[in-house]
């Protein structure tokens, strides 16, 4: 199966969000809080997975690619996005701040594709 190359800005809008966490006036992190990097699948023909990112505290999404942003119950989510949970990787605070400075000098994705899933490039 193939993957499409992300072509938004879901992965910085995630991150940045998580660390201003909604409001850039309030630093404080919540507890629990994590970056989620998976992998949707298009509900549209072609039906590919695509990689996409969204922050999670328990067991509510916010869906940062929205304006505003949007937020879900997590299985709700999932089920929609037919997000398969074992193919999903959560970053903490720490791990992210990592892999934006140190790992990667990127916003993401900062994990491989699940097996069997390759990144093809996506229209722009």
């Amino acid at each position: 199966m193939a993957l499409r190359q992300p072509t938004g800005s879901c992965y910085e809008h995630a991150t940045h969000w998580m660390f201003d966490f909604g409001d850039p006036f309030d630093m404080t992190f919540p507890d629990g809080a994590v970056i989620v990097h998976g992998y949707p699948t298009l509900t549209v023909q072609p039906f590919d997975k695509y990689g996409h990112a969204w922050v999670e505290l328990g067991d509510l999404v916010f869906d940062c690619s929205q304006d505003p942003v949007a937020v879900f119950d997590r299985h709700f989510y999932y089920g929609v996005g037919k997000i398969n949970p074992d193919e999903v990787v959560r970053y903490t605070r720490d791990e992210a701040m990592e892999c934006l400075v140190e790992d990667y000098a990127c916003y993401g994705p900062w994990d491989e594709p699940p097996t069997g899933v390759t990144f093809t490039k996506g229209e722009e």
